[in-house]
């Protein structure tokens, strides 16, 4: 029985080191698919398992230095985009805030062109009531309204400032808004 055992010893030996070699060369043969597929950083890993007792040990080793040399020219190339990329970013940061300038002038600009019209417009509306009042927009971007009509008082001011007309003209951009009667009354209220 003893004899048995020891033979049978020899021969687990002997399969161990069978299937490690296959092992080993397995690991290789998967390296050198996976390098094949440019899958590097796999290849790596499989090049790395082989055995210095492995026939195929030098090309293992051959295989991982052409593979970190890769890696290191793909590092430099991928620090070479995201430097440009960077670039980029910038440049189209840059273009994006010129752009809402540029937007936010020409909004400003329509609002103004917007009130000069609307001195036209509020006289026609004045006149389909029934109303000589005479409206004149000017002043810096068009923010202030003079409107002149000879029965102007404190009445009338009240009356604007209970049916929200001061409210609505402060609200389309107007800063500042004048009730004159052409002689001896004239009041005006702004927004700060």
């Amino acid at each position: 029985m003893k004899k048995y055992i020891s033979n049978n010893k020899h021969i687990i030996v002997f399969i161990i080191i069978c299937l490690f070699l296959i092992s080993c060369d397995n690991n290789y043969k998967k390296g050198e698919k996976l390098y094949q597929e440019h899958n590097y950083k796999e290849a790596l890993f499989y090049y790395k398992k082989v055995k210095n007792t492995n026939r195929h040990y030098q090309d293992a080793l051959l295989q991982i230095g052409i593979i970190n040399s890769i890696n290191y020219h793909l590092k430099k190339e991928k620090d070479k985009i995201d430097s440009i990329t960077k670039v980029e970013t910038k440049k189209h940061d840059s273009i994006n805030k010129i752009n809402a300038k540029k937007n936010e002038i020409n909004r400003k600009k329509e609002l103004i062109t917007q009130r000069k019209s609307y001195e036209e417009a509020l006289r026609n509306y004045f006149l389909d009531e029934g109303l000589d009042i005479k409206v004149k927009v000017y002043g810096k971007n068009n923010t202030k309204m003079k409107l002149t009509f000879a029965l102007f008082s404190d009445v009338w001011f009240r009356d604007f400032e209970r049916n929200g007309y001061f409210t609505h003209w402060f609200e389309i951009g107007f800063k500042y808004v004048e009730l004159n009667n052409g002689w001896d009354y004239a009041m005006s209220t702004s927004i700060k």
